[in-house]
């Protein structure tokens, strides 16, 4: 598992808030101008991907 760096854990800590997506994309900036939507989103969709897939696996 790779390691979170600070903009995508500020962007999940707002996510997990309930926060609108445009302010979480801000605090994930605060912490790093370069972030992008799809740098923060990625690891986060992989993330979601490969437990559901595992999930699926267990239930067959």
């Amino acid at each position: 598992m790779r390691a979170i760096d600070p903009a995508q854990a500020a962007f999940i800590r707002a996510l997990q808030d309930a926060v609108p997506l445009d302010h979480a994309l801000a605090a994930a900036q605060a912490a790093d101008a370069q972030a992008t939507p799809e740098t923060l989103l990625r690891p986060l969709l992989e993330h979601a991907l490969l437990a559901t897939h595992s999930a699926t696996e267990e239930t067959a």
